[in-house]
């Protein structure tokens, strides 16, 4: 359409209270009539599944945050938990100090997040990745593979893992709760696996990890 008539906004039940202040100013500059927040767990209790097997906890691996949510029961609307784990600029931090520490070389943040995708998308190849050496100042190679990039992350993952451990002791259900992750970071190489083993759990990640939120959102529009 040439002219939006409404803004629409999903996220975690902390963060309301602080968004809903600017979202007037946000709706109005940007040309919008009306504006919306959605919290977030009203989208992930319609995913198919959590709708479909329960008990199941959802690890939204988000930019700065993992926000944990609960739902026991097929048609349970959900727990939102205070608990968070780390999120995926930890990770991408995690690189950028694993090339200085290990390789002695600077990157910035945007190349360690190349370097988590590519390791998640082409898990078998390995990777040349540039930065500049911190004893000559001069451009430098080296060769990665995905075993490595996942050792980076591992205190991470860990961290996630850690954070959960809370959120399962909280649940009145008998048997042990699967985890769903999702989020932009849900596919970091190696989190399921390392997920699974430590606590002990089934865990399953979204297909499409980085839009199942906003997708869930427009079912929720659409309803």
């Amino acid at each position: 359409c040439l002219f939006p008539k409404r803004l629409v906004l999903t996220a975690a039940p902390d963060l309301l209270d602080r968004i809903r202040p600017m979202m007037a100013d946000a709706a109005a500059a940007a040309g919008f009539w009306t504006w919306k927040v959605v919290p977030e767990i009203d989208c992930l209790v319609r995913l198919p599944s959590i709708r479909e097997r329960s008990p199941v906890v959802v690890a939204d691996i988000g930019h700065t945050a993992t926000r944990f949510y609960s739902f026991e029961e097929p048609d349970d609307p959900g727990v939102a938990h205070g608990e968070r784990g780390p999120g995926g600029l930890a990770m991408q931090h995690a690189v950028v100090d694993a090339f200085r520490e290990r390789h002695n070389l600077m990157i910035g943040v945007r190349t360690a997040r190349d370097v988590l995708e590519q390791a998640t998308e082409h898990p078998v190849d390995r990777q040349d990745r540039r930065g500049r050496s911190y004893e000559t100042g001069l451009p430098a190679q080296v060769s990665l593979d995905a075993s490595e990039i996942r050792e980076y992350i591992l205190p991470i993952c860990r961290r996630i893992g850690v954070a959960f451990a809370p959120v399962r002791g909280r649940m009145s259900c008998a048997g042990k709760p699967r985890i769903h992750l999702t989020g932009g970071g849900a596919k970091a190489p190696g989190l399921s696996d390392l997920l699974a083993a430590q606590l002990a759990v089934l865990v399953s990640v979204s297909d499409e990890q980085a839009f199942e939120v906003v997708r869930r959102l427009g079912v929720c529009l659409a309803i």
